[in-house]
């Protein structure tokens, strides 16, 4: 097991006399509670954060780290919630551009917040918003009976450093390119009915004819093209299961992991990988790189765990076939041919 924690901070010039809590400043306008808070009682510390902004009018900030991996951020003015954040990879953001001007920056700060949200390590994201905030988030009252330093100091080494990097792996630097190879105008689906598992490399394309009547027809993604096909040969095409790779044992729950069973290949055999929050293992490459799915990116890796690419895609990814990645905006079929559904076919190749 992580470390997990509950922080609750003021940003403001005092606290309140009958706020009930112990407080101290460590860092410039920020007062942090050194009582002890149980991280088993979320439900709890949460609403005690939420009744003492009710007694101040600066900012109270709420802070939840569970097993070093799973993030919970609040941000309460008068007893509501003027901001929110978690990193669950389900739960959308509240009004998180709000959040500058609750810690008292001036208009701007938008690019660089929704780069910092993007981090895709908690451990990243935690020393990041450390240094945008000014604050210590993992304060612990332990920590006053020791020599560490529990100041923070607003700056932006650690984010231009890790930018530089994500600009390295994501950019013209980065040892893989990916590139497009062919777009639809079209709707792309993993079902032909509802009652029919998922097949393998076939899908069902929706069109517009000539006349504006939606026209259902199955494909196969053959790498480069979305090819037509039979619908024989689509019914008796291979079943397809993202969780049933025999390369890959996952242990899902916060962290995920992987470990890799004999029949991925002999250089990854053996190791257990603790994944990066909301990215799972999903295939390795002609060349031998692992692919890492998730956050609308694609993290390549090599056997060492170096990431060495991350490279940010539209849509959803429906199938990589050795290097090809097909994508689609629209992949659920719900409300029938959307007019601006597009289908995309990238090639990742290594430089």
């Amino acid at each position: 097991m992580g470390l997990s924690l509950t922080s609750i901070h003021i940003y403001g010039d005092s606290v309140p006399a009958d706020c009930g809590f112990n407080f101290r400043s460590f860092s410039e306008n920020w007062f942090t509670c050194i009582d002890p808070l149980p991280c088993e009682e979320m439900k709890n510390t949460y609403a005690m954060a939420r009744t003492l902004s009710k007694k101040t009018s600066a900012t109270v900030l709420w802070f939840y780290l569970f097993d070093s991996d799973m993030i919970w951020m609040t941000f309460f003015k008068d007893g509501k919630i003027a901001a929110s954040y978690t990193n669950d990879g389900f739960t959308p953001g509240k009004k998180l551009f709000s959040i500058p001007a609750l810690v008292g920056y001036e208009d701007g700060n938008k690019r660089r917040l929704s780069n910092i949200l993007a981090a895709p390590t908690a451990e990243t994201l935690i020393a990041l918003l450390e240094e945008f905030l000014g604050v210590d988030l993992l304060f612990e009252p332990y920590l006053l009976e020791t020599d560490q330093n529990l100041s923070r100091t607003r700056g932006d080494t650690l984010y231009k450093q890790h930018m530089e990097e994500e600009k390295r792996l994501s950019g013209k630097n980065s040892p893989f390119t990916f590139d497009l190879v062919v777009e639809y105008r079209a709707g792309l689906y993993p079902n032909f009915f509802t009652e029919h598992e998922r097949k393998k490399s076939f899908f069902v394309r929706l069109d517009l004819n000539e006349n504006g009547k939606e026209v259902y027809s199955p494909v196969q993604f053959t790498g480069p093209a979305l090819e037509p096909c039979d619908l024989e040969t689509f019914r008796k095409a291979e079943s397809a299961s993202s969780t049933d790779d025999p390369r890959f044992e996952f242990s899902f729950g916060r962290p995920c992991k992987v470990t890799f069973t004999e029949q991925a290949p002999a250089e990854y055999r053996g190791q257990t990988w603790v994944l990066p929050n909301g990215y799972f293992a999903y295939d390795f490459l002609p060349t031998g790189e692992l692919i890492l799915l998730g956050n609308r990116r694609l993290i390549i890796m090599d056997h060492t765990e170096t990431v060495l690419a991350k490279l940010t895609h539209k849509g959803d990814v429906m199938e990589i076939r050795d290097n090809y990645v097909l994508l689609a905006t629209d992949s659920f079929g719900f409300y029938g041919y959307q007019p601006n559904a597009k289908i995309f076919i990238y090639k990742l190749s290594r430089k």
